[in-house]
């Protein structure tokens, strides 16, 4: 019998195999495991500082892996979080700088209107990265945009390390 386990290194398995064989193709993306690291990192740090957060992980296309909530984060920090994944992964870019180039008279200005108003234009949004590529994104929402920075770059730190 299959376990998710035995799932999850299959599927690595298969994912590493179509990169080799196709090394033109964007297929390399987290795992529902990296994920999780990500999202307990993420968790960790929160903690650290007191601040109750929600973190979404996204893929390269923006579609969330993964969601999770700590007790007392605010409502709209669930929607919030998501939305920054998403965000941070589709435009490969952070949400904060993605916020600079939205500016008045900036060659960005209004994106955020657009894609049904799932874009962010301020801090917590990080895409991440392997061999250069994009390979999916957190999500952090739950204290002030600096917080929720701080918390998903310390996150994307350790997972790298």
């Amino acid at each position: 019998m299959l376990t998710a386990e035995n799932r999850e290194q299959i599927s690595e398995l298969i994912n590493r195999e179509i990169s080799r064989l196709n090394p033109g193709l964007p297929s390399q993306t987290l795992t529902l495991k990296e994920a999780k690291t990500l999202a307990d990192l993420a968790q960790k740090k929160a903690l650290e500082i007191g601040v109750p957060i929600a973190v979404s992980i996204a893929d390269p296309h923006g579609q969330q892996i993964l969601f999770h909530r700590m007790e007392n984060a605010l409502p709209v920090s669930a929607q919030l979080a998501t939305d920054k994944a998403h965000t941070a992964a589709t435009f490969r870019m952070t949400t904060e700088e993605l916020g600079k180039l939205a500016q008045p008279g900036e060659m960005l200005f209004g994106v955020q209107a657009n894609i049904g108003g799932r874009v962010v234009i301020f801090g917590g949004g990080i895409p991440c990265c392997r061999d250069g590529a994009v390979i999916g994104a957190i999500g952090v929402s739950g204290g002030t945009a600096y917080q929720d920075v701080q918390i998903a770059e310390r996150a994307l730190d350790l997972f790298s390390n």
